[in-house]
């Protein structure tokens, strides 16, 4: 769940904390290395009082979530957290901002390590909890086109503008509408307008994945361009958004909510 830092093991409080923040920065830049990031309560090892991990501010062009530090090794007993707290007020992921936190009580973590022998605190269960996820319509455009513009550009293909509009369809889904204004150079450029559609389905790591995505011209000019851009915009379908901070591994989620006023909110709550 969580990468340590090259050392040995945790053995307390301090050392807890220490490679806790070691391992965050494998994947993400912290807003200000002398400001702690990592707050562990208690001097009991292995059964800590309150573990706390702020990430606002900090950057990464990875989620953690598509990490899986999975271990592989033979787990041992880890520590044990009466209050686990992870807050990301925002997390800057591909220069647009997530709002993210994630509580948990009674919280169990195991030890061991991943495939490139890195030390990692896999979540070995928990009483309960809640995590929430906030991203921005604006932000989630943006993510989506960053995704499109490298596979349309090469084929002479510009994205000119976007809209994009949410409409949520129970459970853990939603459908996306993107209006696209798109030229493309011929012997001349022709402009016209595209309107790409698909689903995203929220999984049990609160990732938003693309699905269904359908791709149909406005006009016959529109419908033109639609014909070249289609088979390209097609390849989004799968793309993973991470909305999650921290991957939830062996807890299950049991209720997700989705809502979609002004942007994507996710909340959910789980135990395991």
């Amino acid at each position: 769940m969580l990468f340590l830092g090259e050392s040995e093991l945790p053995a307390d409080a301090h050392t807890l904390a220490a490679g806790l923040t070691e391992g965050l920065t494998r994947w993400a830049k912290l807003p200000d290395p002398a400001k702690p990031v990592v707050q562990v309560d208690g001097e009991n090892h292995p059964d800590y009082q309150r573990v706390h991990i702020d990430l606002s501010g900090a950057t990464t062009d990875v989620g953690l979530s598509t990490q899986h530090p999975i271990g592989i090794g033979e787990a041992q007993s880890g520590f044990r957290v009466s209050q686990f707290t992870v807050v990301s007020h925002p997390l800057i992921f591909h220069e647009t901002e997530i709002f993210a936190d994630f509580t948990a009580s009674a919280v169990r973590f195991d030890f061991d390590r991943n495939s490139s022998n890195w030390p990692v605190a896999v979540l070995a269960g928990a009483d309960e909890g809640n995590a929430n996820c906030r991203i921005g319509l604006s932000d989630l455009e943006t993510l989506l086109l960053r995704k499109m513009q490298p596979l349309v550009a090469g084929h002479g293909i510009t994205i000119e503008s976007s809209d994009l509009h949410l409409q949520s369809t129970g459970g853990r889904s939603l459908d996306a509408k993107l209006r696209l204004g798109l030229s493309k150079q011929v012997f001349l450029t022709i402009h016209g307008v595209v309107l790409v559609t698909a689903r995203l389905e929220i999984d049990d790591e609160l990732n938003a994945i693309v699905r269904s995505v359908g791709c149909e011209g406005e006009g016959a000019v529109g419908s033109t361009i639609a014909g070249f851009a289609a088979p390209y915009l097609k390849r989004i379908e799968g793309t993973v958004v991470p909305l999650s901070t921290l991957p939830l591994g062996e807890v299950q989620m049991r209720d997700i909510q989705v809502h979609c006023t002004e942007g994507l909110h996710i909340h959910g709550t789980f135990s395991g």
